[in-house]
């Protein structure tokens, strides 16, 4: 009860640690929980079940805080949910694609059921450097990720100097006339996020570190990792890495234009269209413009600037996502963020950042509205990601009114190549997909069936209501109708008997030369393209789905024409 202080109880999750030491044996490290993601509480014996995301572990605690067991569940554990019996745990092993079961009778793991995951190899090759606390830290409780969250940032501030540390000399290219090299003691900074740092190197707040695999260090020196990470696994962190991308911008419109005006953290307000003319013509120092040094679209020049009176040098920041650092305020307390603007948070509002870094501005009333409309400028930067991604409209009949004109956007956000879509619902009793292709056309999960984007709207209605969905670009068709990308459209297995989420179950059709009839013609015309002959209906000749296509599928074919069950 948070009104009954008495009854708090602060425990450590991981009660067999002391901290005394940086390392202990690997035995002792797999006990550890790391990056804690999801919690459930028993109905009735209080226990607390805790998801390990880092450690891939689910732990037991009683109402005491006491470790009551340990369960290794798969790799990247997040949510939780208990049954109302309390005798079962479901965990989603999110890295892992698979849900396991817990019995909590006995914490142990009954069984493990996979799901389709279509995450790219290069995303789960590289995962286990970023996340994995067992296998990258010397007590096994914290990951690259514990200050990176979701490979973002924490929002905390470390002082990560080293006293023992080395001068390193600087090997950048210097917005002033020379740079110093870089002492080994820096200060506090606050953590930076991963989203999009690949090919905008050198990277950290000063520039001193070339690209991701210098790093190296870190996972010895503040992890306690045994040993720095092989070349070819830094390789793959930095491919995982690459894959991280901004989210889309919520101050953005739905279009993915700019609003007309934008809220300022001096109370007032801005003009991001006119702030983006004053970003690059306005003259804020002696011959540079805002846009001089933070280079759009990433908001930075990739230059390291050490300008008299900096206490070291430091990178042009760049500006994306400035609005995730909005919340912090060096006189209020009811803060929703632990930091604010540049390396150190020396300023808590983007104001307080113009007003005092140096910049000039015209005086009064027109400098003022300058910065509100520089700030506007730079909380609406584009991300990587449409501004509508994300976004749904829900239709249960002819749409009017905001719904009419949020579906119209959707539309031409599409058509426009700015974003996919994909259209779920159920139609004449049946969940059925639906994507975007063009010419305001909608192919379904059938792949005969391809509807005008006006007829499927007809369809909607109360019961069979459709939800239309703007995805990443180029990701429309797996989520909209082949969701394991098999090249199989989900109601066309579903049709076949084949099962849509997997993508080693395919429908077998064996009339192969598409003449409407199954008989020895689909034989002899498979026999032909094995063979090497032509191949004029475009079927796949590796019928039995083995990576060979030989005698073998002629014999699966050959069941098949007989009255046999598909391979």
């Amino acid at each position: 009860n948070p009104a009954n202080t008495p009854d708090k109880v602060v425990t450590d999750l991981n009660p067999h640690l002391t901290y005394a030491v940086r390392t202990i044996p690997q035995a002792l490290r797999d006990v550890s929980v790391g990056d804690p993601r999801g919690v459930v509480f028993h109905p009735s014996n209080g226990r607390a079940y805790v998801s390990g995301l880092g450690s891939n572990n689910v732990v037991v605690s009683d109402g005491a805080g006491a470790r009551v067991a340990t369960i290794n569940v798969g790799e990247g554990p997040t949510g939780l949910v208990m049954n109302a019996a309390g005798s079962r745990v479901y965990v989603l092993n999110k890295f892992e694609g698979t849900i396991s079961t817990i019995d909590t009778a006995t914490n142990t793991e009954q069984g493990r059921v996979a799901f389709y995951d279509p995450t790219p190899g290069n995303i789960k090759d590289g995962r286990p450097l970023m996340y994995n606390t067992h296998l990258t830290s010397g007590l096994g409780q914290a990951s690259c990720a514990s200050c990176h969250v979701d490979s973002r940032t924490d929002f905390l501030a470390w002082d990560l100097g080293n006293p023992a540390g080395t001068v390193k000399a600087f090997d950048q290219t210097c917005q002033t006339p020379t740079c110093r090299a870089w002492h080994p003691m820096k200060g506090p900074m606050v953590t930076q996020s991963l989203q999009g740092i690949v090919g905008n190197e050198p990277l950290h707040w000063r520039g001193d570190r070339e690209n991701v695999a210098a790093f190296a260090p870190a996972f010895t020196d503040l992890q306690g990792m045994d040993a720095q990470p092989t070349t070819a696994q830094l390789d793959q962190l930095t491919q995982f890495i690459q894959t991280i991308t901004y989210q889309p911008n919520p101050i953005r419109q739905l279009d993915g234009t700019v609003p007309a005006t934008v809220p300022t953290s001096d109370g007032g307000a801005g003009n991001p269209t006119t702030g983006a003319v004053t970003f690059r013509t306005q003259t804020v120092v002696p011959a540079a413009t805002c846009q001089t040094c933070h280079a759009l679209p990433n908001g930075s020049n990739g230059r390291v600037d050490d300008p008299p009176g900096k206490p070291q040098p430091l990178k042009i920041a760049g500006l994306r996502a400035m609005y995730e650092k909005v919340g912090w305020s060096r006189t209020g307390q009811a803060n929703t963020k632990l930091t604010g603007f540049d390396h150190d948070s020396d300023f808590d509002t983007f104001t307080a950042l113009l007003n005092g870094s140096g910049f000039t501005f015209a005086p009064g009333a027109q400098g003022t509205t300058q910065k509100r409309d520089i700030e506007a400028f730079v909380m609406t930067l584009q991300n990587d990601t449409h501004a509508g991604v994300g976004q749904q409209v829900t239709l249960a009949g002819t749409p009017t009114g905001a719904t009419l004109t949020r579906l119209s956007t959707f539309l031409n956000v599409a058509a426009t190549g700015q974003a996919g879509l994909i259209v779920k619902g159920r139609v004449n009793g049946e969940s059925r997909g639906y994507y975007y292709f063009g010419a305001g056309q909608m192919q379904s999960d059938r792949a005969g069936e391809v509807l005008s984007e006006t007829a499927l709207r007809a369809l909607a209605g109360v019961g069979s209501e459709l939800t239309y969905t703007l995805v990443p670009l180029g990701t429309q068709k797996r989520a909209g109708v082949d969701r394991d990308v098999d090249g199989y459209l989900d109601m066309d297995e579903v049709d076949a008997g084949s099962d849509p989420s997997d993508a080693n179950s395919v429908p077998c059709n064996p009339d192969v030369n598409g003449d409407g009839n199954v008989d020895q013609g689909d034989v002899d015309y498979l026999v032909n393209v094995v063979a090497g002959g032509a191949n004029t209906t475009g079927i796949d000749p590796d019928f039995n789905h083995d990576g060979n296509a030989d005698q073998a599928d002629i014999d699966t074919l050959l069941n098949r024409v007989a009255g046999g069950a598909c391979a």
